[in-house]
């Protein structure tokens, strides 16, 4: 009897039917999985194969005999009819010109910065000038003269009170001032210095001409005090290197007290000199030093000035009956 066909795998125990199996190309089993494929005898052709027919002989073409070439007619020259000219209206608006090359941006920024900078060396150059000259304008604050504690520039005009005397303020002198030639300075300016009274003048007849009055107070005091003590505090706070030379030294009388005149020539830098006129006094208590100066080059007008000034300075009680007598 017939029991079918186990599956092929060893491992599985599937039988397949009979009717399964015949005629069957693949089978696959229902338990493990596994595809089986059959071997099948390829099916004979229905009909014979059928045989092509013979070609037929086809016939050789004839050479041809050669003719004479054909006449080629000449090409006659033609002459392009001129363009018809396009009226105004008809041409397209004018585009936009074509940005800027780079190139040409930047050699533009480069001559505006040339140009800066040549501004800006001519200003430099005009300021150390006038620096050199003697024209120290700087901002200060308040002055303790009577000015009001206003934050001006020092120059022409910055201290509207003109005394006709000044008077020190931590020692008792006096010097003249009646022409009004002279302003007393800020008080950021005689802190500088440690001055006791700082002004300055212009010249009436040249406004670039600029002459400095400091007085300075040296404790104790100091019967032997120098110009090298004096320039030491007057000038080598701004110039460190600065020297003097010797012009004149003499005794000399100030009203009633006896003293020192005594003229220098100040180098403060290489470009920079200066003509300072200094009064030596020295009291009990302290020694007073009264410092004239201007440009080197402008000694010529402002010696004679500082020549009066210091023929009137006066010291001590003669300055109480002034200040007493004026009231």
């Amino acid at each position: 009897m017939d029991n079918g066909y186990p599956c092929p795998n060893p491992a599985c125990g599937h039988v397949f039917p009979t009717e399964f199996v015949n005629g069957a190309a693949e089978l696959m089993c229902p338990r493990c999985g596994a595809l089986f494929q059959f071997r099948v005898p390829a099916a004979a052709p229905a009909y014979p194969a059928a045989v092509a027919p013979a070609a037929a002989a086809v016939p050789l073409a004839q050479p041809l005999e050669p003719s004479a070439p054909l006449p080629v007619a000449p090409v006659v020259g033609i002459t392009p009819a001129p363009a018809a000219p396009v009226p105004p209206e008809a041409l397209p608006y004018e585009s936009a010109p074509p940005p800027e090359p780079r190139l040409a941006r930047a050699s533009r920024t480069e001559l505006y910065l040339l140009i800066f900078l040549l501004l800006a060396s001519a200003a430099g150059g005009g300021i150390y000038y006038a620096y050199s000259q003697g024209f120290r304008f700087q901002f200060t604050m308040g002055s303790g003269n009577g000015d009001g504690g206003n934050s001006q520039r020092e120059g022409p005009g910055a201290s509207p009170d003109v005394p006709k005397t000044l008077y020190g303020e931590g020692a008792v002198y006096s010097l003249p001032n009646k022409d009004g030639l002279w302003r007393l300075e800020k008080l950021k300016t005689k802190r500088q210095y440690e001055a006791d009274l700082a002004a300055w003048a212009v010249s009436p007849d040249d406004a670039n001409s600029r002459a400095d009055l400091r007085v300075l107070k040296f404790r104790p005091a100091d019967p032997d005090l120098g110009p090298a003590q004096v320039v030491d505090r007057r000038y080598r706070k701004d110039f460190p290197d600065a020297t003097f030379e010797e012009i004149e030294n003499r005794q000399a009388a100030f009203g009633k007290m006896s003293g020192r005149l005594v003229k220098l020539r100040v180098r403060e830098n290489p470009v920079s000199e200066r003509f300072a006129a200094l009064a030596i006094v020295s009291r009990e208590e302290h020694t007073i030093v009264v410092v004239l100066d201007c440009a080197l080059d402008q000694r010529e007008r402002w010696e004679v000035v500082f020549d009066r000034m210091l023929a009137q300075f006066r010291v001590g009680n003669e300055v109480l009956i002034e200040k007493k007598a004026g009231q």
